[in-house]
């Protein structure tokens, strides 16, 4: 079966049942990235799984620079994995803003998680934001 289609089968069904009860091991434990994404850009982050299970990604905060004057500042989320080139080939997108919770079933090998400007953005603007990575009971 290609890996891809796997993880995208995995993915989508956005959680594992345990299945042993052994609860989801992260390299380095619960994660916390922060960055800044300007206007087209993009900024990816690595996390291990250790051991196959549910992992939340949670969206601690994404602020605009400028402020906005209307709606909420978002950026794109995905979830992939790394390719040869180091480019994080995501197999999930979704919008995020602050609160935005996702819920995935992973096996253990190195992800990474994207956040990228989904056309939201004026041009000269910025978006900081802070995601936290953490295994969740299986």
């Amino acid at each position: 079966m290609n890996r891809r289609f796997l993880l995208l089968a995995v993915l989508a069904a956005l959680a594992l049942p345990g299945c042993d009860g052994t609860p989801t091991q992260l390299e380095g434990g619960t994660q916390v990235f922060e960055g800044t994404v300007e206007t087209l850009g993009s900024n990816s982050h690595l996390f291990t799984v250790t051991t196959t299970g549910g992992v939340q990604i949670n969206v601690l905060s994404v602020t605009a620079e400028p402020e906005i004057e209307v709606g909420t500042p978002n950026l794109g989320l995905g979830i992939g994995e790394p390719n040869d080139d180091g480019v994080c080939a995501t197999t999930f997108r979704t919008t995020a803003a602050t609160g935005t919770i996702a819920n995935l079933g992973l096996e253990e090998r190195t992800y990474c998680v994207t956040l990228f400007d989904n056309g939201t953005m004026a041009e000269d603007a910025l978006r900081h934001y802070e995601v936290q990575v953490n295994a969740t009971a299986s």
